[in-house]
């Protein structure tokens, strides 16, 4: 069961902990001299400061459906690769690679990590009197000013607000935004040790964005392994909802 947020609007971590779905979950992101590519990553290239994330769910569900969503299929791409594939099944073709290989690779390795943190403050950027705040940030307001920001949520004139529409938007002005959010909310007195939010996938996860500065434990970390049946069962529910073939262990 999720948390719920106290009068002050401070959310707490579930008490058995979040999990984090990594080749090692118990290490930081590495820093790199770039905008990081995730939600809430920091927004600022090349700055003395640039901080990282740990991203979370409460359930390894929520875990799959944040990480596996770049794998989903184009129906467009697949009929075409169909018919590349079908003209090329005669004599001497190249044997056709296995369609669960992209997973396969990406699961190859991955551990999963219970995160502890009792004490962390967290916000929830679904909250909307923290939204309406956050509207008027000047980094926020000046995304949601431009012509991309107003192409995307208030096309047919007005202004651009940040919502949850805003929020969820997939797109590189959606990353600007919770990014430039991410920053803000990061340098607010007393800074919080995180940020909560809802995944785009299903609105029942929830997932947890964790500074650098938050002071985590890890519980335990266990291996993926398709002889887990709780693992395996969450595997199958995001596969079989996006249609992506499965390597036949996880089957």
């Amino acid at each position: 069961m999720s948390p719920a947020p106290r009068r002050s609007g401070i959310w707490r971590l579930p008490g058995g902990g979040v999990l984090r779905v990594h080749h090692d979950p118990a290490a930081l992101p590495a820093h790199v001299d770039a905008v990081g590519p995730h939600r809430f990553d920091d927004p600022r290239p090349r700055t003395a400061d640039r901080y990282v994330m740990r991203y979370t769910a409460t359930t390894l569900r929520g875990c799959l459906f944040e990480l596996l969503a770049w794998l989903r299929p184009h129906p467009d791409a697949a009929a075409r690769e169909a018919a590349v594939i079908g003209d090329a099944d005669g004599e001497g073709a190249a044997p056709r690679a296995r369609p669960w290989q992209v997973l396969e690779d990406f699961l190859r390795g991955r551990q999963v990590g219970v995160l502890l943190g009792p004490g962390l403050r967290l916000l929830s950027i679904d909250d909307p009197a923290l939204q309406a705040r956050l509207d008027r940030e000047p980094a926020v307001r000046a995304l949601l000013d431009s012509p991309q920001g107003h192409a995307a949520l208030a096309p047919s004139g007005g202004t651009a607000h940040l919502d949850e529409a805003a929020i969820r938007l997939a797109t590189d002005l959606g990353r600007a935004l919770t990014q430039a959010c991410s920053l803000a909310l990061r340098d607010r007195d007393p800074r919080p040790d995180g940020i909560h939010y809802r995944s785009r996938h299903d609105d029942a996860e929830d997932c947890w964005a964790l500074y650098d500065h938050a002071p985590v434990q890890i519980a335990r970390v266990v291996p993926l392994d398709p002889g887990n049946e709780q693992q395996r069962t969450a595997l199958q529910e995001v596969a079989a909802l996006w249609a992506l073939p499965l390597p036949p262990e996880w089957s």
